[in-house]
């Protein structure tokens, strides 16, 4: 029996809000669920967009894209030497984890490569060019093959395939580096009318407008005149562009590229008048330039990746088409073969019924004669032309010695032939056998008895 209080009001209002928790509860569980899911897709699109696209397979997975996902799964972010230290980084920044030092077991942190192909020794193998996972090299079977440069990964899978080991990973400089630059203006060019020096104690109006030179390195120390960045903002206050020259050489110094990106570096045109009015005298321009330099390699860098993982994509996706268009060919030859199998065993079974049929008339002919009948003996085949010998002494109307050992060894061959042929009527055979080698045939022919002329 149960208990009373199960029925009681307030009870069963508890339970109707527990259940009614629970489902709420399972609800934002699937919600967020999906939604996960969804976000996983899309880190590991992010991730993906910042490796090297070399597909190397130095990192342990087929692919830049595999690596992605497994990164997105939790795996570590210091297995691509490709990528380096700086793709560490940006990994880190993007997961907002510690960058971590490059797993030494995967490969060392190196130049950017290119395959080189010498082409005097190359045989023609096409062994490189199934090898190459962005078809950077072109070619046919016994012809010369040559590396496209500009598409290369520098991934080395194709040198290992190499019978002949003619081909070499050549150190080349990136692709922004390759990039023929505008050459700058000479240091103190004005790039602009105004000439006007900044004199001490004067106004953030009075200021030159000059070409600075540009820094080696934005890393270096500052000249022993400038100071640190106070954060006064003049530099703002008179910036052409109307741009934050104080967080853009923060960022410039830190060499974060995404934040110049956001704050618009590349709209700066240099002017200088930033560096002219500020109080601790700090070269901005020579950072500004070093920061635009590291942009357009990374920007350019970026691009070479994303044509490589295009070209990647294309040729898996070629592989594939190939493998299927292979597989229905196989396809369709086994089932060609399977039809002319079955033509031919129904050619074979009409054989057969022919063949039987006419085994069973003859089977009825032999059993209504009383016996199989010696075709070729019939046909006169064994009828063996005997020829009195003539010479001297002879008899007319006598065989001569010769004639009868002739004449015996026929008898013995057709004897022979007919008793292999079967048993079946051979002493009737053999009967019209003696007819036709019957000596005394007065020098002619004789066939089944019936004198013949002779020759």
């Amino acid at each position: 029996m149960l208990p009373e209080s199960i029925g009681h009001p307030p009870l069963l209002a508890a339970i109707a809000a527990m259940a009614a928790l629970g489902a709420a509860c399972g609800g934002l569980l699937g919600l967020a669920s999906s939604r996960f899911r969804a976000e996983g897709h899309r880190i590991a699109e992010r991730i993906d967009a910042l490796l090297p696209q070399t597909q190397c397979g130095q990192c342990g997975y087929p692919g830049c894209r595999p690596y992605a996902e497994a990164i997105a799964a939790g795996d570590a972010i210091n297995k691509c030497p490709p990528g380096g230290a700086a793709g560490i980084g940006a990994l880190a920044n993007l997961l907002g984890v510690e960058p971590l030092p490059l797993n030494a077991e995967h490969g060392e942190e190196s130049a950017p490569c290119v395959a080189f192909i010498l082409e005097d020794e190359c045989i023609g193998c096409a062994k490189c060019i199934q090898a190459c996972p962005v078809d950077a090299i072109v070619g046919a079977a016994k012809q010369m093959h040559t590396v496209i440069a500009a598409e290369c990964t520098g991934c080395d899978l194709c040198v290992a395939p190499c019978p002949v080991d003619c081909i070499e990973m050549r150190p080349v400089g990136s692709l922004a580096q390759r990039r023929r630059e505008r050459p700058a203006a000479p240091a103190g060019t004005p790039l602009i009318a105004s000439d006007r020096r900044a004199e001490p104690g004067a106004g953030r109006g009075a200021v030159k407008i000059v070409n600075p030179p540009p820094l080696a390195d934005p890393q270096l120390a500052e000249p022993a005149a400038a100071s640190a960045c106070i954060r006064c903002g003049f530099c703002a206050e008179v910036c052409p562009a109307e741009l934050l020259p104080q967080q853009l050489y923060r960022f410039a110094r830190a060499q974060d590229h995404q934040r110049l990106d956001e704050h618009r570096l590349f709209d700066c045109i240099e002017c200088g008048a930033c560096a002219s009015v500020c109080p601790s005298r700090i070269p901005l321009v020579p950072h500004y330039r070093a920061a635009k330099t590291a942009l357009r390699r990374r920007r350019a860098e970026r691009a070479q990746s994303a044509q490589a993982r295009q070209r990647f994509e294309a040729r898996q996706r070629r592989i594939e088409r190939q493998a299927a268009e292979h597989a229905a060919q196989r396809a369709a030859r086994r089932r060609a073969a399977a039809t002319k199998r079955a033509d031919k065993a129904g050619a074979d079974a009409a054989i057969a019924a022919a063949i039987a049929r006419a085994q069973t008339r003859k089977a009825a002919r032999v059993s209504a004669a009383g016996g199989e009948p010696h075709e070729k003996l019939r046909a006169g085949a064994f009828a063996w032309p005997l020829r009195r010998a003539r010479g001297p002494g002879h008899e007319p109307g006598r065989a001569s010695p010769r004639h009868t050992a002739t004449a015996s060894r026929a008898r013995a061959a057709v004897h022979s032939a007919v008793d292999a042929h079967g048993a079946a009527g051979n002493a009737a055979r053999r009967g019209r056998a003696d007819l036709v080698l019957r000596a005394g045939c007065g020098g002619q022919y004789c066939v089944r008895g019936r004198a013949r002329p002779g020759l």
